[in-house]
């Protein structure tokens, strides 16, 4: 232990801002996030949720905390590689070598003054054909540096903006900034709506759940479960509420509401797009909020070989009104609209 915490870089090394160790606290997790890549990590972390009787195999995103390593290690410190083959989420391959992997695991999240860890499924291999992708010169005279690599990682994993969608992105900012929606809830509800338009086609919703969460995408699991709860509450509300209660090992302490606001905002999104309107909503007096609807009301054509007939849109007027009524229930508020022709 004293040789491999003395050989591991430190957080000065890494170019780590080092000023939370040095005041014996821990660093903010979403300011420096320790990934972990291969084989003996995807195991660890399979043996965790075998052992937590997690509800989903996926590994990629999975965090695994410091406690869970060292209750690992407690376990199977002292255990010959030949007992330690016979766990079933551990390969007789990696028998002999997973308590040095994780030893290593340990001691580096302690010596960088962390105590979380995600795992990736995806590699080296991965990021390399990534590289190539992007950056197909430098790649090919061997020449990627650093710079290279960050571009190519936050290609992928940064959001350009907040906008969500051209048709709810303005009904966001609102609820934003009135303190009605948090900005990490923004991801969240970009990528409902992205399922949403997906899986569109699904009768079944006992289908969505797994479909979304096989799904890799840079949330975390409780994130990517709260938006396929939102899903499926748009269609039907109690199989999302007991969907919250069985997985709440994964998702944690979320409140409903949370999932219904989601909810009404994806319903809303779904009429304004069948419905070729959009809005433009405004914060009114007592904190209600009033939605100016555009329906555009020129005609579409629909040619048949002897004839032309102008169909102009419709506007479920009813079914708006009941997405308002959620939208009051969930966010607290009183909705408002007014229809006007584009």
């Amino acid at each position: 232990s004293k040789h491999i915490t003395k050989t591991l870089p430190s957080a000065k090394d890494l170019n780590i801002d080092d000023s939370a160790s040095a005041k014996g606290e821990h660093k903010d997790p979403s300011s420096v996030v320790v990934v972990g890549v291969g084989g003996a990590l995807r195991t660890l972390a399979k043996y965790v949720q075998s052992k937590k009787r997690y509800p989903f195999s996926k590994t990629h995103n999975y965090t695994l905390t410091l406690d869970d390593l060292e209750d690992i290690w407690d376990t199977i410190r002292d255990m010959s590689p030949d007992k330690i083959s016979k766990i079933q989420t551990i390969s007789s391959q990696r028998a002999d070598t997973i308590r040095a992997a994780l030893l290593v695991i340990i001691l580096f999240l302690k010596k960088q003054n962390h105590k979380y860890l995600t795992i990736s499924a995806h590699g080296l291999r991965e990021g390399a054909l990534a590289l190539s992708l992007q950056h197909q010169s430098a790649f090919r005279l061997q020449r990627i540096n650093p710079q290279h690599i960050r571009e190519t990682v936050l290609s992928t994993t940064s959001p350009s903006s907040l906008l969500v969608s051209s048709k709810i992105d303005v009904l966001v900012d609102i609820l934003l900034s009135a303190n009605l929606l948090r900005t990490t809830d923004v991801p969240i509800i970009k990528y409902a709506l992205e399922q949403t338009d997906r899986l569109r086609s699904f009768r079944d919703i006992s289908n969505i759940l797994p479909v979304i969460m096989d799904d890799d995408t840079p949330l975390s699991h409780g994130d990517q479960l709260f938006a396929a709860l939102a899903v499926i509450h748009m269609r039907k509300r109690h199989k999302a509420d007991a969907g919250l209660i069985n997985f709440e090992a994964v998702a944690g302490p979320y409140d409903k509401k949370w999932v219904r606001r989601i909810s009404a905002i994806l319903s809303t999104y779904q009429i304004l797009v069948r419905s070729s309107a959009t809005i433009t909503p405004n914060l009114g007096k007592g904190g209600s909020i009033h939605m100016m609807v555009s329906v555009d009301n020129s005609s579409t054509v629909s040619t048949t070989t002897a004839t032309t007939t102008p169909t102009p849109p419709i506007f479920p007027t009813l079914m708006f009104e009941e997405v308002c009524k959620q939208l009051e229930s969930a966010f607290g508020i009183p909705f408002e609209y007014e229809l006007t022709d584009r």
